[in-house]
Formats: C-alpha cells, structure tokens, sequence
C-alpha cells in the first residue's frame, strides 16, 4: 500500500478500474485528442471539454495485472521482444492458432501496445513477438536453467531414472517428411506412438526437445551405472581365476 497514485483497485471479477489524472496544457485549451499525445504508452490520451485527460491503460491479456502508475513518467516502456522458440533451428515453420502474423511495425525493439500481445514473425525458430517491458527470454538465453528462475527443483532417483531409460528404449524411431517439404527427410519420432511423455509438449503440439535430451541423459546415466556393475563383476571373476589358477 501507498499514497502514490495508480490506475488500479484491487483486482475484482478480472478486471481495472482505472484512475484518469487530467493535466492542463500550457496552451489554455485542447482541441483535439492529438494535441494531448504525450508519447507515453500507458496512457490514453484525450481531451474532454478543452482539457486534456491522460488515464492509465490496464494490461491484462494473459490474465495477469500489469497496470502502470501515474504519473505517465514512471511507466516502464513497452516494446516487441523475441521468446523462446525451439531449442533447436531448422524445422518448418508451424502455425501458433490465435497469434496472429506480425506487420510491418512488429519487429524487435520497436514500441508496441498492450502488453501481453503477441505475434508470429514467421521465423524457422518458431519463436513468436510479445509486447512487454522486458526482455521474457532473460537476454536470449533459452532454456533457463539457472536455479533463480525455477522453483520446486526435486532431484531425481536411481529408480526414476531407470524408468526414464526403460520409456525411452520403447521408443519407435522412424524417418519421415513433412507435408509441404518432400526434399528434405528427419530422423525422429512421432508423437502419436509416444504420449503421454515428459518428451512432448502438448499444448503447443510439438516434441519437448529439452525433455527428450534429458530423457536421453537419464538412459546414459542408466546404463553407466549398469556398466560399473558389470566392471566390478568381471573384475572380482578375473581375481578368483587368478587364484584357481595360482593353485
């Protein structure tokens, strides 16, 4: 709580109530809303009655708040930024239903509005355009694997492992096309033979290549220590040999 002044209450039935602040031009009226611009993107500017009216906008597209405090100068900036697309370049390009193809103006770093929007440039990484204050992909570096940005770490067991390694031996490996690229031929799977999988992002209706590497790590790690176990059997058969046949 403050006594500062905010274009927000208290969230209720998700929406804002907004707070309109009027300021007087040094001219002694306004007489359209043009003149009341103030190149801020948090306000709407208008005039009404000859004074000119600058009223926060709230920003709550993804359901989330992100209402900006008055006064106008104190409003961080919007502007285009990339968020992480596949972990790895190259495929085809897929569709994103409900995020429309950005325009002209939608690029990297240019001003936009609202916050939250987002917009498909239509690259080979998949990586969409959002409209925020900064930077969602923590300087371009994706994945995040810094302990600060994940909560609820819980380190896996040997068993858990196993069962990791076990699911992924299962897996039917196939070669295959996509529709609209005959020349050219992957090595994968399909989705279809494997969920439910921690290697499948179903929502976006893509492999979890993030998932599927770790899901690989945890096999590697399966079959070292099935190897250490092997190393200390033929070890401990080499040394009764050795002695059978001192004898």
């Amino acid at each position: 709580m403050s006594d500062r002044p905010s274009c927000c209450d208290a969230r209720t039935s998700g929406t804002c109530t907004p707070v309109t602040t009027s300021t007087t031009l040094p001219h002694p009226a306004c007489t359209d809303d043009a003149a009341c611009e103030d190149g801020n993107f948090c306000t709407a500017d208008s005039c009404v009655e000859g004074r000119c009216q600058h009223t926060c906008r709230c920003f709550g597209p993804t359901g989330r708040l992100s209402c900006c405090p008055g006064p106008a100068a104190e409003c961080p900036p919007l502007a285009w930024y990339y968020t992480c697309g596949d972990p790895v370049c190259g495929y085809p390009h897929r569709d994103h239903p409900g995020v429309p193809p950005c325009g002209p103006s939608q690029t990297p770093g240019a001003a936009c509005l609202p916050e939250g929007t987002r917009c498909d440039p239509g690259n080979d990484c998949n990586a969409l355009l959002v409209c925020a204050t900064s930077d969602p992909t923590h300087g371009g570096v994706c994945p995040i694997s810094r302990a600060r940005y994940k909560e609820d770490v819980r380190y896996l067991g040997p068993e858990e492992v196993r069962r990791l390694h076990d699911e992924l031996m299962k897996f039917p490996l196939a070669t295959y096309r996509y529709k609209g690229d005959a020349c050219r031929q992957h090595l994968g799977f399909v989705i279809e033979d494997v969920e439910p999988s921690l290697s499948v992002d179903a929502p976006d209706d893509m492999v979890d290549l993030y998932g599927y590497t770790t899901m690989a790590v945890a096999a590697l790690q399966a079959q070292a220590r099935e190897l250490a176990v092997l190393k200390r059997e033929v070890a401990a058969l080499k040394r009764e040999l050795a002695r059978r046949r001192a004898r």
